[in-house]
């Protein structure tokens, strides 16, 4: 049994939607809003472990004192710069 293609009845008036979906869409102006988002010069301690990958203990122990940190207010922040560099000066593996 074959089916027969259905046919769409002519409105008359141009479809001027987008044929992307909902979720495609959002995921686009998502990606724009992260985009549009300035570079922190200082992120929070945790920020940096999530950067870098590593606990908190580790980032402590070993890392710690090789990034530049300021205090703002109570808090201790640390300079992005500084991180990336020494994200650059690790050894490569293997």
């Amino acid at each position: 049994m074959t089916l027969a293609p259905q046919i769409q009845p002519d409105t008359g008036a141009a479809d001027t939607r987008p044929t992307t979906s909902y979720a495609r869409r959002k995921e686009l102006h998502e990606r724009r809003i992260r985009e549009r988002r300035l570079r922190p010069k200082f992120i929070s301690i945790n920020e940096a472990c999530e950067y870098l990958n590593c606990s908190r203990s580790h980032f402590y122990d070993e890392l710690y004192s090789k990034v530049k940190k300021r205090k703002l207010g109570k808090r201790t922040v640390i300079e992005l710069d500084s991180v990336d560099e020494l994200a650059d000066s690790l050894p490569e593996a293997g």
